[in-house]
């Protein structure tokens, strides 16, 4: 005869296959979500190193285009606004055509000949407008009522 408690094992012995084949198949699906999300963590890390390359560039481009603006002096000294053919200085918002002056700088030369001679009169300033001139009033400006 079958002891009892042999009897009660192979009693449990389908319901423990099926609770096992269940666990594995828990575990293989838990491997496959691990691996699934692996693979979307590098996906998703590839594209933003991709990302950040094409920001480098872009930085990198405009830092080039910047340097090709900047306009350097031939030597250290004071830089003076250039004038049109109107006598006007640049402003903002001023459009600049290929090849015209908008600043220089002076000769060294004129140091010297300001501490040697008496130096040269003033040029008007432009760029400030004369002080408004008062009106006078005539006989023909009074009120008609007079």
């Amino acid at each position: 005869m079958i002891s009892p408690l042999i009897g009660m094992l192979l009693a449990l012995a389908p319901a423990a296959r099926a609770q096992a084949v269940a666990v594995e198949q828990a575990h293989a699906a838990g491997q496959t979500l691990v691996t699934r999300l692996q693979l979307s963590q590098e996906l998703l890390l590839e594209s933003l190193v991709r990302q950040r390359n094409r920001a480098r560039g872009r930085v990198e481009a405009l830092e080039r285009n910047i340097e090709r603006m900047t306009v350097k002096a031939p030597q250290a000294g004071i830089v003076v606004y250039r004038t049109n053919w109107n006598d006007e200085k640049k402003k903002i918002g001023d459009s600049v055509w290929s090849g015209e002056k908008l600043l220089g700088i002076p000769d060294r030369t004129f140091r010297e000949w300001k501490r040697t001679a008496a130096a040269p009169p003033r040029p008007k300033r432009t760029d400030t407008p004369p002080p408004p001139k008062k009106k006078e009033k005539k006989l023909l400006d009074l009120p008609r009522f007079l």
